[in-house]
């Protein structure tokens, strides 16, 4: 059953290589620290809630930030964890 066809012309070791992105981009360790160090300040700076479910899975979860301080005026931003959450 490994070496069968799952999804048109891959194999599923072929197909989970295409949803790797992290593999493709040599600088992907630089981009998550950045972004992690990105994330620490906005959670020092906005009113938010995490881990928000939405579904029963562990996956299934947003986040929601208060935006009422930003200079565009109210506003709120809503965001799913699950890629954060699938890559560590």
């Amino acid at each position: 059953m490994d070496g069968d066809l799952i999804f048109g012309d891959y194999k599923q070791e072929g197909l989970d290589a295409q949803y790797d992105n992290g593999a493709a981009v040599p600088s992907v360790d630089d981009i998550m620290e950045r972004w992690a160090g990105m994330s620490a300040v906005t959670l020092a700076k906005y009113d938010h809630t995490l881990d928000i479910a939405y579904g029963p899975s562990a996956v299934e979860k947003i986040g929601y930030y208060s935006a009422s301080r930003s200079r565009a005026g109210p506003g709120k931003h809503i965001y799913s964890r699950r890629f954060l959450d699938a890559t560590g």
